[in-house]
């Protein structure tokens, strides 16, 4: 694929202080998952020419397939069959007609074999339903091979459970007995998913759950020129297993707030999911993004600790062996965030909650850690803004460099964990941090956070302040 320069988003607003305000005046919700939630009846906030008016401010680098598809007419979908609220299930190359009414039709698409595209020329759909997502692209269960070579382009989604789903259509819980019963093997998993798949100028807002869910396995998605905004949980959930997808040139803002009222006509929620989370996934590149003012952060890296592991019934029942490692975050913007990027965020989490079945380090009567990996990803050349923690290390190996802090960041980096330091894995360590530059006039020992015994096993060197002096001369442990 061909990509180009940086796009330069403008500031969006955030929902973050009216929410907040709102929720505060009600009970604490916990922070939930990306599975399925129970739905009701949908109301989007926004109405479809606002929709068109932000489909219409997405940016529009080149994008295409690496594998092309073979060429085929472009079919013209039928408008009334658009309209009936049924699955359309698309075969081929397609294009919705630009004079289609869709919003609140209940419009949504199935996508089960290869070589298939939708230019939805910018036409706002919207759903009553939350319980629809609008595109769901997924292997069939009786199929041998994976379907790949999938574009979806110029769409405007508001309202659904979620934007777009991609995965096996048999469920994780089903083909992880398979592993257990050597009936199937993780590699055979990838080979089976989908993969070389383009979501080029997508605009998801309001989703129910995650706006973008890419499952299990699945490999190689594109996600590019498009915005995802007021998900009620994670904008981007990238799945345990998948890996080398490129998300570039978006733009995600207002997600992770999870709605438990309605006063007066307004959504109330709290904070409790973050715009992108990469769960088990390795291998994927974040790039050229703007975050602002999502619920728990911009990119937060971890792996499930196999989440009530004593219920096989839950779709995703599946342990995780691979950690979130070798990723690339870079020339991102993060702005009013809590963090902008987080490796291993669970590390220091109490999860006695989540009835977690691996990984356990710590126990009492009132709480459970488990041990976290995120090792070997690069965070490089990004900028944060109005920032509480910028960047936060709780794993090994990892790379910081080329950096900009501005003033506005509280804690631009933490380094370590005291939970993981008190288990047998020891002192987080490792994490080289170089090259970036700090515009708050501090030492480099407050920049830098070093966590319990951290700062003896990690290294900080060639960083600036804003006049372009060194403030640590040597390549330094404490």
């Amino acid at each position: 694929m061909t990509f180009s320069i940086i796009i330069t988003y403008p500031k969006t607003a955030s929902k973050r202080a009216s929410l907040t305000i709102l929720a505060a005046m009600l009970p604490m919700v916990m922070l939930v998952g990306c599975s399925s939630v129970p739905s009701t009846d949908a109301t989007p906030n926004i109405d479809p020419v606002s929709v068109t008016a932000q489909f219409n401010q997405l940016s529009n680098q080149p994008m295409s397939l690496t594998h092309d598809s073979p060429a085929q007419t472009v079919k013209t979908l039928d408008c009334a069959s658009l309209q009936s609220g049924k699955a359309l299930e698309l075969t081929g190359q397609n294009r919705i007609p630009a004079t289609c009414d869709l919003w609140q039709k209940n419009t949504h698409f199935m996508i089960r074999q290869s070589n298939v595209s939708l230019d939805c020329q910018g036409i706002p759909m919207s759903s009553r339903d939350n319980a629809i997502t609008a595109f769901t692209i997924q292997t069939p269960t009786k199929s041998k091979t994976s379907i790949q070579n999938v574009e979806v382009k110029n769409c405007a989604v508001s309202g659904y459970n979620h934007g777009v789903l991609i995965e096996q259509q048999t469920p994780a819980k089903v083909r992880y007995q398979q592993l257990l019963a050597k009936q199937t093997t993780r590699e055979q998993q990838k080979q089976l998913s989908p993969k070389h798949i383009l979501l080029n100028r997508i605009l998801v807002s309001d989703s129910k759950n995650s706006g973008i869910f890419i499952g299990d396995h699945v490999q190689q998605v594109t996600l590019a020129n498009s915005r995802v905004t007021g998900s009620g949980t994670v904008g981007v959930y990238l799945e345990f297993g998948s890996g080398q997808h490129q998300i570039r040139y978006n733009q995600f803002d207002g997600n992770g707030f999870r709605e438990f009222a309605n006063v007066a006509g307004v959504p109330v929620g709290k904070p409790n999911r973050e715009a992108i989370a990469i769960d088990s996934s390795v291998n994927n590149t974040i790039a050229y993004n703007r975050f602002t003012g999502n619920g728990a952060g911009g990119v937060l890296l971890y792996r499930n600790c196999f989440e009530h592991a004593d219920d096989p019934t839950r779709n995703n029942h599946f342990l995780r062996t691979e950690g979130s490692n070798n990723n690339l975050i870079e020339h991102n913007i993060f702005d009013d965030e809590p963090v902008g990027v987080w490796v291993a965020s669970r590390q220091s989490r109490n999860l006695k909650g989540f009835a977690c079945g691996a990984y356990l380090i710590q126990e009492t009567a009132l709480s459970r850690y488990h041990l976290d990996d995120s090792e070997h990803n690069v965070i490089r050349d990004n900028q944060f803004g109005k920032v509480t923690n910028a960047i936060k290390l709780e794993d090994d190996g990892n790379e910081v460099r080329f950096n900009r802090f501005s003033e506005q960041v509280t804690q631009p980096i933490q380094v370590g964990s005291v939970i993981r330091e008190q288990s047998s894995e020891g002192v987080v360590k490792g994490n080289q941090i170089r090259d970036n530059v700090f515009a708050k006039p501090l030492p480099i020992t407050q920049l830098i956070a070093f966590v319990g015994r951290s700062a003896e096993q990690n290294t900080h060197c060639q960083n600036f302040d804003a006049n372009q002096q060194k403030l640590d001369n040597n390549c330094l442990t404490h």
